[in-house]
């Protein structure tokens, strides 16, 4: 399922791949390319500023190309992301550590069990 902003992303590409046609020449993207777009969408978060650095990968048919742009987005993402992990409390980055390593969805219990939090919460003592 595509992220919430993920439609965001659509219409941004939309707009970019009709640049330069006038208003009654507009066709909308295509299944293919739509399906291509929402798997960037998702892959960034559904960001619109990142969809605009990655709006030629759509136009692009060479699978080297698109991934090596999205092995340098990765890249420059890292950093970034590991800042904002290192912004996080302790307990916050071990259940974050968690989901990643233990994979998702999970839920509280599960969750629970894999950081090693034992008992009901719910219950006093």
């Amino acid at each position: 399922m595509a992220r919430p902003r993920a439609g965001t992303c659509i219409v941004y590409f939309n707009r970019y791949l009709n640049r330069d046609r006038k208003a009654e020449e507009v066709v909308p993207l295509d299944a293919a390319a739509e399906a291509k777009a929402r798997a960037e969408a998702d892959f960034i978060g559904g960001n619109p500023r990142l969809a605009q650095l990655l709006a030629d990968v759509l136009e692009t048919q060479d699978a080297l190309s698109v991934a090596g742009t999205m092995n340098a987005l990765a890249d420059k993402l890292a950093d970034y992301y590991r800042r904002r992990i290192d912004d996080l409390p302790g307990l916050a980055q071990g259940l974050l550590d968690a989901l990643v390593r233990g994979g998702e969805p999970a839920s509280q219990t599960e969750l629970a069990q894999r950081v090693g939090a034992g008992g009901d919460p719910t219950s006093p003592g």
